[in-house]
């Protein structure tokens, strides 16, 4: 979902992670559904990228709380939506 509205939003990968306030690598990572978002996060890549309605909700449901770097939801997303790209 990410990467599809990015490229939607006419902006490249690091283009976009820049804009946002994230590293590149980081973003890919989001994109492939192998991280899972700080709300913080999700936030600034919704003020970047042109999400729908629907798509804002989900990445913004589907974010954790801002709990530190080492929280295991940090490290994995499964079955989460935000995987879909």
């Amino acid at each position: 979902m990410i990467s599809a509205a990015r490229m939607r939003s006419g902006l490249r990968g690091g283009e976009c992670a820049r804009l946002a306030g994230i590293a590149h690598p980081y973003l890919i990572q989001l994109e492939a559904g192998l991280r899972t978002p700080s709300r913080k996060v999700a936030e600034q890549l919704c003020a970047v990228i042109a999400f729908t309605v629907e798509e804002r909700a989900e990445l913004l449901e589907a974010s954790l709380p801002d709990v530190g770097k080492d929280h295991p939801g940090k490290r994995k997303a499964p079955n989460s939506p935000v995987s879909h790209g």
